[in-house]
């Protein structure tokens, strides 16, 4: 779904304030207050992952064919037409040599790295490679990445049966089994985490 923030200029930056949903919100709600990496603005205003995600993959797919970066961005049916410009992208780079599959793959990276904002703690929004290039310690070129651990705090414990909230029931062993076949034969997950999940609830 798209979000439109209300936004107020203010010395380069935006700052998120309460208001109305936009984009067909119910009267009087109050928007959500956005913090973090966030998808880029539309024409509309909105925040909107379908533009987002097709133009980064148009342009690392035009590094080696423009024709198929053209095709991705004229494709009407997003949803359930992806598949094959995300399998072209994979191709060009499976193809190399490899200083094109590199190339191909920083396009896209670079494509989200300026177009992705960040806001701050305080509501301030500026470019996400800007944001990240502010961090100490991360990687300068490309704006950086950083990695941490999370340790539960059960940690140590023995292993319990697995238990996946569902329509208001918890579901383990043979019932989540089933429901688990049940997405997988709806498209809903791939088979591969159908067979992890099903490890799991036979522990």
């Amino acid at each position: 779904q798209s979000v439109s923030p209300p936004a107020q200029a203010s010395g380069g930056f935006v700052s998120l304030r309460g208001g109305s949903m936009a984009g067909g919100g119910k009267a009087g709600r109050k928007a959500k207050v956005l913090r973090g990496v966030q998808f880029p603005l539309d024409e509309k205003q909105e925040r909107n992952s379908t533009d987002a995600v097709k133009g980064a993959l148009a342009v690392s797919t035009r590094v080696a064919d423009a024709n198929a970066a053209d095709r991705a961005l004229a494709e009407k049916n997003w949803r359930y037409g992806y598949s094959a410009h995300l399998v072209k992208n994979c191709e060009l780079l499976a193809s190399g040599p490899t200083s094109l599959t590199t190339e191909i793959a920083l396009a896209g990276l670079e494509s989200l790295h300026s177009t992705f904002e960040f806001i701050d703690a305080q509501g301030k929004v500026q470019p996400l490679a800007q944001a990240m290039a502010a961090v100490p310690g991360m990687v300068a070129d490309f704006g950086g990445f950083d990695c941490g651990v999370i340790i539960g705090s059960e940690a140590g414990t023995p292993a319990g049966p697995v238990r996946v909230p569902y329509q208001g029931r918890l579901l383990e062993g043979g019932p989540l089994k089933a429901q688990l076949r049940s997405w997988e034969e709806r498209g809903i997950i791939e088979s591969d985490a159908r067979e992890a999940l099903g490890a799991l609830a036979d522990r």
